[in-house]
């Protein structure tokens, strides 16, 4: 059986989501990349949701400062920060 992994915000992971510009296409287009395991269809759409991200980390607005993170440590948390924050904001 799977272990339950622990939400995470994006508070906690140093970041900031814009979901009032996520349009329903963009909505789409991340459900079928995150299927595919698209990961620059994913990093293209952060560029576009993610206003603010740890420095280290580079431009928020930029695909290329998703796809440099490291898969099971960076990524993956920003993954489940950003699945937590639609997930709240549907719920409103």
């Amino acid at each position: 059986m799977a272990e339950k992994q622990e939400e995470i915000t994006a508070e906690q992971l140093g970041v900031a989501f814009d979901l009032s510009t996520m349009t329903a296409q963009d909505y789409h287009n991340y459900n079928a990349a995150a299927r595919k395991d698209d990961t620059p269809a994913i990093s293209k759409i952060f560029a576009k949701l993610v206003v603010k991200c740890p420095e280290k980390w580079g431009k928020p607005d930029e695909a290329a400062t998703y796809m440099k993170l490291p898969m099971f440590g960076d990524y993956k948390l920003l993954m489940r920060a950003f699945a937590a924050a639609v997930r709240d904001e549907a719920g409103k």
